[in-house]
């Protein structure tokens, strides 16, 4: 009988928190990032962007409802590249597939909230979709917010 209870019981998800050194801001395989932000929105995990940058595959932490990214946190996207380039530090082609996947997700998740604005992916395409190596496209945790509806986080957990 208190097994049972035990096993009933609701575990708290404890929040992945994304700052400097967590191995998590600087980017990496889009599909890794994929799958940890579709982990959150399938459990309701909480994903805290306090880092002063979030680059490249980081920024797909936004897609997430239940991320949140400090005012001051600069979102770099780019596109995707090949990866063995990219980790050489190569400028390399636009993998296109990986791209037209990207801008679904975003234009699905985060639609613009301000009228006028486009949804996330259109932006992203439009300004960051033939940027490789180490060129980006600059949004601020604060502009994604106004424009996006990218929750903020609290200051005071900073």
């Amino acid at each position: 009988m208190c097994l049972a209870f035990v096993a009933s019981q609701a575990v708290a998800i404890e929040p992945l928190i994304i700052k400097r050194g967590s191995g998590w801001s600087a980017g990496g395989i889009v599909g890794t990032y994929a799958k940890k932000a579709e982990h959150s929105i399938n459990t309701g995990q909480r994903i805290e962007i306090r880092s002063k940058a979030c680059i490249s595959a980081c920024t797909y932490f936004a897609l997430s409802p239940y991320t949140c990214a400090l005012p001051e946190t600069r979102f770099k996207f780019h596109a995707p590249q090949r990866a063995l380039l990219a980790f050489a530090g190569i400028p390399g082609a636009v993998h296109q597939p990986s791209l037209k996947i990207m801008v679904d997700d975003f234009n699905m998740m985060r639609p613009a909230i301000i009228p006028g604005y486009p949804a996330l992916g259109d932006w992203f395409l439009e300004n960051a979709g033939k940027l490789t190596g180490p060129f980006f496209r600059v949004l601020t945790g604060a502009d994604m917010n106004r424009i996006y509806g990218l929750a903020l986080c609290d200051e005071e957990d900073a």
